[in-house]
């Protein structure tokens, strides 16, 4: 899901604060409970960085494709909001946001190539393969598979949601630039 993850912590975000009118009021907060739910649907593959570095790197046997550090960065912001007295809903639903987008940032992951879900402990890859013509380009096969019939189902889904908050700033903004970001790798791969 090269280009789709940006897109999805749109959705993600709102159904994790819609039936919450607290959290509607206040627009900076909205706007960053948005920004982290769309960081958060790209974070594991800020690991990509590396490939720039390392020929070769298959970025989801690292630990940022595992769920074991995201869930332990969870449960400790889970008891430390829980200590706080000012703004609790606010930091424990941004908690939450965060675990949940990556998490589903995991999910397709699996279906799309598998990841190392249970990294440092095993680096064992746990999903579905991808089955290419091996004879063309990764990228090229891609784009004409059944994966991308997928991509534009969950961009097309989360670009309802993007317009339909347009005073949302961070959602007209951040997951084209991701996307932007997307294409520019995969230009990088073609040559």
């Amino acid at each position: 899901m090269v280009f789709a993850h940006s897109f999805i912590g749109v959705p993600i975000t709102y159904y994790l604060i819609k039936n919450k009118p607290e959290l509607w009021k206040e627009k900076f907060n909205l706007n960053l409970l948005f920004l982290i739910g769309i960081v958060g649907s790209v974070f594991p593959d800020f690991d990509l960085t590396l490939s720039f570095f390392v020929h070769d790197l298959n970025h989801r046997k690292l630990i940022s494709h595992s769920i074991v550090p995201y869930l332990i960065l969870f449960f400790i912001n889970f008891l430390v909001f829980k200590t706080f007295k000012k703004n609790k809903e606010f930091y424990t639903r941004a908690n939450l946001i965060f675990f949940v987008s990556v998490l589903i940032h995991l999910i397709i992951d699996l279906f799309v190539g598998g990841i190392s879900l249970f990294a440092p402990f095993t680096s064992n890859i746990f999903g579905f393969d991808i089955y290419f013509d091996k004879s063309t380009n990764f990228f090229i096969s891609y784009l004409f598979s059944w994966y991308m019939f997928f991509e534009l189902i969950f961009i097309f889904y989360s670009t309802y949601f993007i317009f339909k908050f347009k005073n949302i700033i961070v959602n007209l903004i951040l997951p084209f630039f991701f996307l932007l970001i997307a294409c520019a790798m995969v230009l990088k791969y073609l040559n």
